[in-house]
């Protein structure tokens, strides 16, 4: 019977387990990007809301599960988010498992309807804003003292905002903070939908386990 050799098979092994891993490596490379919010699951809506918004305009489920941009909105429509006692709101999102965020982008361009003593320049669109990732709970006061991955002073309808990819993997918590409007001088902000663009984070403990 003819030996074989212990060190083939380790080197077979070996080149295997590079394969593996080459293998693994592109298999996690190959994703798609989709909303985060209305193209998956992800989404945990115990957790996720938005701080300081107006009742009369939109309930968290309405805002987080609208199903498609362009429908109506406003109060009638109950897509659009609006600020309650200021122009700042705060929106936290909440995931059921950890994703990779790519770019986020805004959607505001039809204004809600106006109060009795108001007018449409009363509200406006984002015109400040901050990102912060992965932290158990932030509410406006703890802003000052938490330094956020991304910050953009000009926020345009429907224009693609990438973050920083190092600052952006493997996030479980996202905080949009509105900082301000545009212009800053308005008394509420309002936004009809945010789209969170990414994909699900590779589990590597799964693959070589």
């Amino acid at each position: 019977m003819a030996s074989v050799s212990k060190e083939g098979n380790n080197t077979d092994k070996m080149v295997n387990h590079q394969l593996l891993k080459k293998r693994v490596h592109n298999d996690s490379m190959k994703h798609e990007e989709v909303d985060l919010v209305l193209a998956t699951d992800l989404l945990d809506p115990r957790k996720t809301e938005v701080y300081n918004a107006n009742p009369n305009y939109c309930s968290n489920a309405e805002f987080f599960q609208s199903c498609s941009f362009g429908e109506e909105v406003g109060p009638s429509g109950g897509k659009t988010v609006v600020s309650d006692t200021d122009n700042q709101l705060l929106i936290k999102y909440f995931f059921k498992e950890r994703v990779n965020l790519s770019a986020v982008k805004f959607h505001f361009s039809k204004k809600p309807e106006p109060a009795a003593d108001e007018t449409e320049d009363s509200y406006a669109p984002p015109g400040l804003i901050k990102l912060y990732v992965n932290h158990d709970s932030l509410d406006f006061t703890d802003l000052e003292s938490v330094d956020p991955i991304y910050t953009c002073n000009e926020v345009e309808d429907e224009k693609l905002l990438k973050v920083p990819a190092h600052k952006s993997q493997r996030i479980e918590t996202l905080y949009i903070f509105i900082e301000e409007g545009n212009p800053a001088e308005a008394l509420y902000s309002f936004v009809n939908q945010i789209e969170l663009l990414g994909y699900p984070s590779a589990d590597y403990h799964a693959h070589y386990r």
